[in-house]
């Protein structure tokens, strides 16, 4: 580590001197002197020691494991051989790991248990001890007493294979229903599963459900406890004390107001002829003065005036109430130096009722700036109406935002004018007067009107 670093500050050095003398190269072919003679070709100078091995780089990271491959499909299971006997009769008898039986045929009784017990053991595997059995399928083993081979099944030397005289009965063919019990009893099994599952859950006691008839009089149809239903309503008690019987007890007509009443019933017809007389819109009393005007035999409308009739002789009074209205001066100039801050401007107090207020204000500046001025009638918190409008970038000028809204009041408010501007300064004004042409301190009013 100490001899690269050492390298690295010598070769700094030598970068260093290259640099300077390459300055000096350039300052110098700057220089115009006279050119003087060729020098001769120099000789070329020995080949340089080999530099020190540089630092081993980082190792890289490993590489992303490549992807399991496929499975294998799985190969068919084997038959193996899970036991073997020598049965009765000095067969040899194979149980197979697929749950079949393979008779081997008769062996003699001290080969047949050393074979056994050779089998029993583990020395030997089955397959070790039968003749070879390729090509032998379908075939049964079988002996001479001395080779153990492969015959037709049925075939072979007298004696050597199992026939029905071995067993003395018909030898029964293979059924996987058939069932052998210790004691050679053959049974069927005539149930299936699903049979037997049915049966299982089954209730001891149970009866197949059957429709119930009200007419059975026997049987697993008859219902029991029926109640007796009456055919008649004179079968039923009336505990409940409904009217079975009544006798008019109204006044006889003979014996009433009525009997002795002129009998105009041509009338009624004649106002029946007239038709619906609901739909004839005829004038009811409570309805005179209010929603319907009388009317003169002419026919034209009669009219009042402050609830006076100008039907009889004589002159109508016609009189006016007094009209009730308040209104407010802006007493002084007001600055605006604040932008988009509200000034009051003139207010009023009004009482309860419904009013009609109109305003206007007028605003003036005196420096050169484009200006927005606003203005609005508010009691502080509600704003009823509200305005605006623009002034350019010019020095002494003006203008006017007028205002108006009707306004409901519930009790005593106080209604003001207020305005402002989005380029507040003191050259920015709310003007009591005009500026020429004064004619008083009228040019910021608000004026109000009592309606109702």
């Amino acid at each position: 580590m100490d001899k690269a670093l050492l390298l690295a500050s010598a070769v700094a050095d030598v970068k260093k001197q290259l640099a300077e003398l390459q300055t000096k190269a350039t300052e110098i072919q700057k220089l115009e002197g006279p050119s003087g003679p060729k020098g001769d070709k120099g000789d070329q100078g020995p080949k340089g020691d080999r530099g020190e091995r540089g630092l081993d780089g980082k190792a890289g990271k490993d590489g992303k494991d490549g992807k399991d491959g496929v499975d294998g499909e799985s190969g068919k299971d084997g038959i193996s051989v899970v036991d073997a006997k020598v049965d009765f009769d000095g067969s040899l008898v194979l149980s197979l790991s697929d749950g079949k039986e393979v008779d081997a045929g008769k062996v003699v009784s001290g080969s047949g248990e050393a074979i056994y017990s050779t089998v029993k053991q583990g020395a030997y595997s089955l397959n070790e001890l039968l003749p070879p059995q390729e090509g032998q399928s379908g075939n049964v083993l079988t002996t001479d007493g001395t080779n153990t081979y492969w015959v037709a099944a049925g075939g072979g030397s007298t004696g050597s294979s199992l026939t029905t005289a071995d067993i003395g009965v018909t030898v029964q063919a293979y059924t996987a229903n058939l069932v052998v019990d210790g004691s050679y009893v053959h049974t069927d099994n005539n149930y299936t599963t699903a049979e037997k599952s049915k049966l299982s859950g089954i209730a001891a006691g149970a009866e197949v459900n059957v429709n119930a008839d009200w007419s059975a009089v026997a049987g697993d149809a008859l219902i029991l406890n029926k109640p007796t239903i009456p055919t008649t309503t004179s079968a039923l008690t009336n505990d409940s004390g409904f009217i079975t019987s009544y006798t008019e007890t109204d006044p006889v007509y003979t014996a009433s107001t009525w009997y002795s009443t002129t009998n105009n019933s041509s009338n009624w017809n004649t106002a029946y002829g007239w038709g619906n007389h609901a739909s004839a819109g005829y004038l009811t009393s409570a309805a005179i003065g209010v929603s319907v005007q009388a009317k003169l035999t002419s026919g034209t409308n009669i009219k009042t005036i402050n609830g006076t009739t100008l039907l009889g002789s004589g002159d109508v009074s016609i009189t006016s109430g007094a009209i009730t209205n308040a209104e407010a001066l802006l007493g002084a100039d007001v600055q605006l130096t604040t932008s988009n801050t509200w000034y009051d401007g003139p207010s009023v107090s009004l009482a309860a009722g419904t009013w009609l207020v109109t305003g206007h204000i007028t605003f003036w500046r005196t420096a050169t700036t484009a200006t927005t001025w606003f203005g609005r009638i508010t009691d502080g918190t509600n704003h009823h109406a509200s305005s605006q409008m623009y002034t350019a970038s010019l020095a002494g000028i003006g203008g006017n935002v007028s205002l108006n809204a009707v306004i409901v009041l519930t009790g005593t408010t106080t209604i003001k004018l207020q305005g402002t501007t989005n380029a507040g300064a003191t050259a920015c004004l709310m003007k009591a007067a005009t500026t020429a042409n004064g004619s008083g301190n009228n040019a910021t009013i608000i004026t109000a009107i009592k309606l109702a």
